[in-house]
């Protein structure tokens, strides 16, 4: 995996979207598909992740299994996610508010979100509960959302 195809996505706004609840969401920069042998264009990334454990969604609140394997070092203004076979699937900034943190510190596990979702057409400044909640319903609908729960380790 690539560790630039992804870009970490929070939003914060009014209305509690950061509450701890919300997954860490990665959203791809570009869309590598292809096209099979019946002509349906693949999406590689996602197809590349449910090879390594994580699974379809087919709406924002559907709980994803445990993806095996799997783990987000982090810290709290940083994170890496690494596959199974430890390469680097996203490395970069986490603005996740403290709350958050301490919940995955507790827990020492993150649901991740991978997908299309439309994020980076929205301001982080407008985007409500609603709005993310109908745009990741909107990608799962689509198929273009999967998750992972992956084990999660502060990283010092």
């Amino acid at each position: 995996m690539n560790p630039v195809t992804l870009q970490a996505i929070w939003t914060v706004s009014k209305d509690g979207i950061n509450a701890p609840s919300v997954p860490l969401i990665l959203e791809p920069k570009t869309e590598l598909s292809m096209a099979t042998a019946g002509g349906e264009q693949m999406n590689l990334l996602l197809s590349g992740l449910l090879d390594r454990g994580f699974t379809m969604l087919r709406t924002a609140g559907q709980l994803p299994v445990v993806a095996d394997g799997w783990l987000l070092h982090f810290t709290a203004g940083a994170g890496r996610l690494l596959a199974p076979d430890d390469s680097v699937a996203y490395e970069g900034p986490l603005s996740q508010p403290p709350s958050w943190l301490q919940l995955v510190r507790r827990g020492q596990a993150c649901v991740v979100l991978v997908g299309t979702i439309g994020l980076y057409a929205r301001a982080d400044e407008d985007m409500t509960t609603a709005d993310l909640r109908r745009l990741l319903n909107g990608a799962a609908r689509a198929g273009e959302l999967a998750g992972g729960l992956v084990r999660a380790e502060e990283a010092r």
